[in-house]
């Protein structure tokens, strides 16, 4: 029987799925050719664009195919497969902590800010040491000449008078009259940015993301408790068909809104490769497309060095596949005979039917056209 253990978190908060172990980031993206999007920054580092960390973002097509992928077939026994991933919604992985765990986890917290800020002025001593070392060993010889009391000595008293000023405003350390270090102002205090991570059980006891009423195994479990509502329109299920779909063939997706589309397409690793398409959806084959807006596809697809694909979605066009569960072999057949209930478990073997796509919802028809701007006029 399978179980949570076997399939990735997707942690959700507010609508939204994330991943926040390294591993399992990895992991989707080597074996599942899942790249999502990393929004993870540092404090105090200004302009992070490039290179961001955890936790992933993931769209929410991503986590819909996560999610509903796959069933588990094995030999002559049938498996209750979860997908490749399961939800857990945060707010309900918590439980009230006791006054014990309240006290702990405070004092642990205020030492972990008296460390810092011990850190934080013994650098800050070290500094100022080193400093009155270089002034001391080159001020014999900048005092004889002309040159003894001129720019540098100035420019070195006023870089010392500035340090001490904020050595004496960031990092001095509290008089007995004043406030507790963890109840002072900043003006008196180093300051520390403080970053709310993702919880985790040795840091938060009370929080146990393996609870049964935190964990959803599939998108109906999660819809009917309100956690999860994507897909809910047309337009979102036809979103879902085209990702799968290029995703069946090898793709890896990407956030398009920065090109005018849904997906980037690319045909290998975004670390690796350029993408070769932006994507649009069409829900139907029916959907009217205005001539304006190919001409605005094409150029724009152009301009960026990529070719437009326009996705029509028919949601209707196919038809569910099922597979029965293998009938037993001769010798299973005589052996599961001759034990007590054995004619029913077989019989309930060959009585189980699974729907191979999407867990017993058909296969839309998806069909792509390629538009590039033919640079005539």
């Amino acid at each position: 029987m399978s179980t949570t253990s076997d399939s990735i978190p997707l942690y959700l908060a507010s609508q939204k799925a994330y991943i926040w172990d390294p591993q399992h980031a990895a992991t989707l993206r080597v074996t599942h050719h899942i790249g999502a999007l990393a929004t993870g920054t540092l404090p105090g580092v200004a302009q992070q664009n490039v290179f961001l960390g955890l936790p992933l973002v993931v769209m929410p097509e991503e986590a819909v195919l996560l999610i509903e992928n796959v069933v588990t077939l094995t030999f002559h026994s049938w498996t209750a497969g979860l997908g490749i991933c399961h939800f857990i919604n945060v707010p309900h992985a918590y439980r009230p902590p006791t006054a014990q765990e309240i006290s702990a986890h405070t004092s642990a917290r205020l030492e972990m800010v008296h460390d810092l800020q011990a850190a934080a002025l013994e650098a800050s001593e070290e500094k100022k040491r080193v400093f009155e070392r270089s002034r001391a060993e080159g001020g014999a010889g900048a005092g004889k000449g002309k040159r003894g009391k001129g720019k540098e000595g100035v420019r070195a008293t006023t870089i010392t008078e500035k340090e001490e000023a904020a050595t004496d405003s960031l990092f001095a350390p509290p008089t007995p009259r004043q406030p507790p270090p963890h109840a002072a102002t900043t003006t008196s205090q180093a300051y520390f940015s403080s970053i709310t991570s993702h919880p985790h059980p040795f840091t938060h006891p009370w929080f146990n993301p393996s609870l049964p009423s935190a964990i959803y195994t599939s998108l109906s479990l999660a819809q009917q408790a309100g956690v999860w509502t994507y897909p809910s329109t047309p337009l979102e299920r036809a979103r879902c068909a085209v990702y799968r779909r290029l995703w069946e063939e090898g793709m890896f997706m990407g956030q398009g809104v920065k090109f005018g589309g849904e997906f980037l397409v690319y045909p290998g690793d975004p670390l690796r490769y350029h993408s070769h398409f932006v994507t649009t959806t069409l829900p139907t084959l029916s959907t009217p497309i205005r001539p304006l807006e190919l001409v605005a596809w094409g150029r724009l697809g152009t301009a960026t060095k990529k070719a437009h694909l326009l996705c029509c979605v028919d949601m209707e066009g196919a038809s569910s596949v099922s597979v029965s569960a293998p009938a037993a072999s001769a010798e299973e057949d005589e052996r599961e005979k001759g034990q007590e209930g054995g004619d029913e478990k077989r019989s309930r073997q060959q009585q189980q039917q699974v729907e191979v796509i999407g867990k017993g919802e058909s296969k839309p028809h998806v069909q792509f056209y390629s538009l590039e701007w033919a640079n005539f006029g």
